[in-house]
């Protein structure tokens, strides 16, 4: 079986979350909404996706579940890949120091 990737998932590490007020909801006749801004590598604008919920509690629940689970992977990734890389950096500070 052979799968193409149309679209990439959305990168966990890349994005955030604009929650639209009241008054620019008032003035955009989007209640209930929220905007999921994504950032490439370099911090550049890729993406901006509009949702809109049915009631200011569903939008609340849907936010705080992304937010959670955003944090869950930026922790995940500080304490296994970005930790292995700055043990890799001590490691070899102290090899080129102890060579000298």
């Amino acid at each position: 079986m052979r799968l193409v990737v149309h679209k990439q998932p959305l990168s966990l590490d890349r994005f955030f979350i604009h929650e639209v007020t009241s008054q620019e909801s008032l003035a955009s006749k989007l209640d209930h909404t929220f905007v999921i801004i994504i950032l490439n590598r370099f911090q550049q604008i890729t993406n901006i996706h509009t949702f809109q919920a049915n009631t200011d509690v569903t939008k609340l629940n849907w936010t705080t579940k992304i937010r959670e689970t955003q944090e869950r992977w930026k922790h995940t990734l500080r304490n296994t890949v970005f930790r292995t890389q700055k043990l890799n950096q001590a490691r070899s500070g102290v090899r080129n120091s102890s060579e000298c």
